[in-house]
Formats: structure tokens, C-alpha cells, sequence
């Protein structure tokens, strides 16, 4: 499949800058985002956030077939809520990474009952050293659209995947026309204007950066009564 043919972006951000502002508005995401620095899903409309983070999550995993055992690298794992989801009700083993130094604390906090279960460390995803064929699912929730190279970050993960393993992110995907879903083309426009390098793509060219790094089969699940969609990477 033809790679995406998008013109590059330049930055003048670092990945040190960008931990450096979660070390510093840590406090404000912690108070008004709580354990979990991503968007909640809404069944019924009376779930508070924490509860509709929450079954965002439990959506997300039973979407990627989570289960015991499980070796899972939650990327962009934030305060540790995740983490401590997937291995505390799911019995996953998982390594949170974070570029915050903040934010390994505090999850490294969160998860303490947890000891030998998971592990965190204070790394660059785009540059961490995965190990080959080690992993059984990568998580990224709300995550990717920051990256600075996507197609390198999708090459990257897919050689840290066991045969059989998927790639699972959460995103907003615009249509086609890029102007909807509302919601969707609005955050494209945002990251466009307001980050050195995010974005949000459409599926089409979400597909073609998951078949160049060297995904087999590639899936887009659209969340009910949300702007979201999960998207599926599956590993050789």
C-alpha cells in the first residue's frame, strides 16, 4: 500500500520540552482530569468523568481482547490509571512509560499495590529500546496524534510485538473530507494550529502508516455515542 504522502512538519519542541510541560501542569491535569488523562465514554449520560473513563477503558480493552497474562506496554501512561486497570482487573503484566518525570511519580504512587506486576520508566516512547517480540498488546490512549514521527514510532512497535500481537490506539478520526465528524476534524484543526507536529489523520492514512511498519491487517471501530475510534494494528 502506497505510504501517506502528507508534507512533513518542522518543530522546534524537543521531547524534553514537552515532559517539562507535564512536570510543570501536572497539578492542573491531575485535578481536572484525575488518574486518567484521556476523554470518558458516555452510555446512560449520568457517569461522572472517573466513571466514564473508566468504561472508555473497559471498551477499549474488551475491543483488543484483553485477558490474564498479557504482556502490555501502555504508552503515554500518565498518572498510572491505566496501568493500574489492566493489571490490577485484568491480571496483565504492563510497563507504563511516561516522558514526564512528575508523572512516573505519581504513577509509580497509584500502582504501589501492584509491586512486581507492572514497572514504569521515564522514557521517550519514539525513542525507547523495546524489546524484540516481547510484547502481546501496545496501548496508546490519546497519545499518538503528539508524536513527532508516526510512520517511525508504527515501524518501531511492530518489532516489539509477539506474532499475533496488536497495536491498539484510541483517536480522533476524521473522515475523509477532513471537516467530519465535528469533533474529529475540530481536534485536526487544533493540533494543526496549536502543536509543532500533532494531528489527527483519517483512517485511510492510518492504514497506510500500519501496512508500511508492517502490520498484517489493520481495523477501525468507531465508539458508540463518542467522537473517538479505536484503531487495531495486528502483528504478523
Amino acid at each position: 500500500m502506497q505510504g501517506s504522502t502528507k508534507p512533513s512538519r518542522t518543530h522546534s519542541f524537543s521531547s524534553k520540552d514537552i515532559g517539562q510541560h507535564y512536570d510543570q501542569f501536572a497539578w492542573a491535569y491531575r485535578r481536572y482530569w484525575g488518574d486518567h488523562i484521556h476523554h470518558g465514554l458516555f452510555v446512560t449520560g449520568d457517569e461522572d468523568s472517573e466513571q466514564s473513563q473508566r468504561l472508555m477503558l473497559q471498551h477499549c480493552a474488551s475491543r483488543a481482547g484483553v485477558h490474564a497474562g498479557m504482556m502490555v506496554a501502555d504508552v503515554g501512561c500518565g498518572h498510572g490509571g491505566t496501568v493500574n486497570l489492566l493489571a490490577g482487573e485484568y491480571g496483565c503484566s504492563v510497563l507504563g512509560l511516561t516522558i514526564s518525570g512528575t508523572q512516573l511519580r505519581l504513577a509509580r504512587k497509584a500502582c504501589e499495590s501492584l509491586n512486581g506486576k507492572v514497572r514504569f520508566e521515564l522514557a521517550d516512547a519514539e525513542a525507547y529500546d523495546f524489546q524484540p517480540a516481547s510484547l502481546d498488546l501496545i496501548w496508546n490512549m490519546e497519545s499518538t496524534e503528539h508524536f513527532f514521527d508516526k510512520p517511525a514510532y508504527f515501524r518501531r512497535v511492530a518489532g516489539a510485538l509477539k506474532p499475533g500481537g496488536k497495536l491498539v490506539t484510541l483517536d480522533f478520526v476524521p473522515n475523509e473530507d477532513r471537516v467530519s465528524p465535528p469533533m474529529a476534524a475540530g481536534f485536526s484543526l487544533t493540533m494543526l494550529t496549536t502543536t509543532p507536529s500533532g494531528d489527527a489523520y483519517t483512517f485511510r492514512e492510518l492504514e497506510s502508516m500500519y501496512s508500511d511498519a508492517g502490520f498484517v491487517r489493520v481495523t477501525s471501530h468507531p465508539v458508540p455515542t463518542g467522537p473517538h475510534t479505536v484503531v487495531m494494528g495486528y502483528n504478523q
